[in-house]
């Protein structure tokens, strides 16, 4: 009788969690899933990635990781406006516009500039070394290529407003 008691109340919690959870209209960033993912793809070569890839699937590294995400970080995300595993190493972006109109994005020791070349065109530089270039679209995305990678990186213009929405106040002012 008490066993039946006990597995009827673990099912009727579990049931609960799993129905109210999506509820929650949380999405998230998955930030730990995607350290892990990265880690990975950081190996080296595409050989080894896999075998990584397989080694974290049958031992449940990217199953755990997700679940951890889901249940804990995603909602601390949605509640709070901020994954502690996304922002793990605490350096959030400073960014400050330059008397020139140009963007300067400072994460920890690195620093970028996007400066302006045209009205609808720009240029990423690190130090004195451009590194990328970008456009923006007719529908307001950037397209973005970048010295290294073979495609074009798209920002829609909807995660550009997100962005700008939860800089401070006076990130944008002359400086």
């Amino acid at each position: 009788m008490l066993k039946r008691r006990l597995t009827a109340t673990v099912c009727t919690a579990a049931l609960a969690l799993a129905v109210s959870t999506p509820l929650t209209g949380c999405y998230g960033s998955f930030g730990l899933t995607k350290k892990i993912y990265k880690w990975n793809g950081g190996l080296g070569n595409k050989f080894l990635n896999t075998v990584v890839l397989w080694a974290f699937l049958i031992v449940p590294v990217y199953q755990l990781a997700s679940l951890g995400d889901f249940l804990i970080f995603n909602l601390i995300e949605f509640w709070t406006g901020s994954n502690p595993v996304a922002d793990a190493n605490g350096v959030k972006p400073e960014v400050t516009r330059l008397a020139d109109g140009s963007l300067e994005i400072r994460r920890g020791d690195a620093v970028y500039v996007l400066r302006v070349v045209a009205d609808d065109r720009f240029e990423l530089q690190v130090g004195d070394r451009v590194v990328g270039e970008g456009r923006v679209t007719p529908e307001g995305d950037l397209l973005m290529t970048v010295e290294g990678r073979a495609d074009a990186v798209r920002i829609p213009r909807a995660e550009l407003e997100a962005f700008a929405a939860r800089l401070p106040a006076d990130a944008l002012a002359v400086r």
